[in-house]
């Protein structure tokens, strides 16, 4: 029987720390076999992800929170939940990494 560990949802992981946190871009050719989202679990096969991500459908970041020691894989939609969440009707600064590129982005909790 497998057994699960009580996952801390990723919104209170974030709102730790509201400075300049940093998501890097998980490159496809970085992927061995499967990779998969540590909120929603979402999995996609390197072959899938290298299709979904070439047409800009899917992208999985590594995302590092803040004051903690927590590396997760996160699929673009629960790292763009989990940031809106801890806005919190401010905003937060976010550096996406990619490659050789930065891009400063900054999200809040209105629509």
């Amino acid at each position: 029987m497998e057994t699960f560990k009580k996952r801390t949802p990723i919104i209170h992981l974030l709102s730790v720390n509201k400075d300049v946190l940093e998501a890097s871009v998980i490159e496809v050719a970085k992927v061995k076999g499967a990779i998969s989202c540590d909120d929603c679990r979402i999995e996609y096969s390197k072959e899938h992800y290298e299709i979904l991500f070439a047409n800009k459908k899917l992208i999985y970041f590594d995302f590092n929170f803040p004051a903690t020691t927590y590396l997760a894989c996160l699929c673009h939609n629960c790292l763009f939940k989990a940031l809106k969440g801890a806005a919190n009707g401010e905003d937060v600064s976010v550096k996406i990494l990619h490659k050789k590129e930065e891009y400063l982005c900054k999200f809040s909790s209105e629509k």
